[in-house]
């Protein structure tokens, strides 16, 4: 009977030190394990390609500036903006500017089942000749 505890005490002891978790880098390091992917929408055809590129650009710099840059081989978890004109005006300079005020709402989600997780927003004012 003795040698049947001592090797149900050595299995149990073995199994024990063997057996992971799921998350074995510790909970403080959970942003760690999601990454961000920069997504501009096809349906934004009001935008210029070459902004587009450079708005999923700079989004993509956010992700990875605050840990979490993802790569487009896992686009699970995106970044998306959507931008509303709020004004648009001539200024009376010479040579005349377009002065536009725009109002940038980025959101984070998973990009396959459609969860939004957070949102930020923030007026812009961009000028161009």
């Amino acid at each position: 009977m003795k040698k049947y505890t001592i090797l149900f005490l050595i299995v149990f002891l073995t199994a024990g030190i063997a057996a992971n978790a799921q998350n074995n880098k510790g909970k403080s390091n959970d942003i760690g394990r999601i990454l961000l992917n920069g997504y501009v929408s096809d349906q934004a055809e009001s935008i210029p390609s070459i902004a587009k590129k450079m708005l999923k650009n700079k989004m993509n710099q956010i992700a990875t500036k605050n840990g979490m840059g993802g790569s487009s081989l896992n686009p699970r978890f995106i970044i998306t903006p959507n931008i509303s004109v709020l004004t648009k005006d001539i200024t009376p300079t010479a040579p005349p500017m377009i002065a536009i005020t725009l109002d940038v709402t980025l959101y984070v989600g998973d990009g396959i089942e459609g969860t939004l997780f957070a949102w930020t927003r923030s007026p812009v004012l961009c000028r161009r000749r």
